[in-house]
């Protein structure tokens, strides 16, 4: 919290009921870099990219970024409920994808890694949904939102009687004008990850 009111972060949409604790599950030590993302902009200096992996502070108040290569899993349950609430709401024709993906992320991915067992990465993602800017021509993007079905077809979906239907995202995509995609672009690298 102190980070986001030292970059004024609230000043770019951030609402602080999306926070959460995290659990950061990775392999090795050196697989873990801590770095000060208030050198993160949309363009950087040779200077300014060498201080930031160099781990050299740019402010006296440093905005950590934690740059990990493992997994994530969120802790904050209100976060995950109101979360699986929308989903229910927004595609209740969907619920079956919605409940195999909770049965195996936790039985396959998350139980087996409290367990020190092997990492189930397609449990770990899935129905995992990602944006995707797709390049229409000079002046136009769309924005597309994929969803990962591997894990799915790799351990199956409830079969309780309920219609499987794939959710319908494309209300959610859109095209945009490309100078938009670029200046909102430049925000979020201004802010850094």
């Amino acid at each position: 919290m102190d980070v986001i009111q030292s970059f004024n972060w609230k000043g770019v949409g951030f609402k602080e009921e999306y926070l959460s604790e995290i659990e950061f599950i990775y392999d090795e030590e050196n697989n873990f870099y801590v770095y000060d993302s208030a050198w993160m902009s949309s363009v950087m200096s040779k200077d300014e990219i060498e201080s930031y992996l160099t781990s050299e502070t740019k402010y006296l108040n440093t905005a950590s970024a934690f740059l990990c290569y493992g997994r994530g899993v969120v802790l904050n349950q209100d976060l995950i409920k109101n979360s699986e609430e929308i989903v229910r709401e927004s595609f209740p024709s969907s619920t079956a994808f919605l409940d195999s993906a909770k049965i195996i992320f936790h039985e396959l991915f998350y139980k087996k890694f409290s367990n020190g067992l092997f990492l189930e990465c397609d449990a770990y993602h899935v129905g995992q949904l990602s944006p995707f800017i797709k390049n229409l021509d000079d002046e136009h993007a769309e924005v597309i939102i994929l969803m990962t079905d591997s894990a799915f077809k790799k351990y199956g979906v409830i079969k309780d009687g309920r219609e499987l239907v794939t959710p319908d995202l494309r209300e959610h995509m859109c095209t945009i004008p490309k100078s938009q995609f670029l200046k909102d672009n430049s925000k979020t690298e201004t802010v850094g990850i």
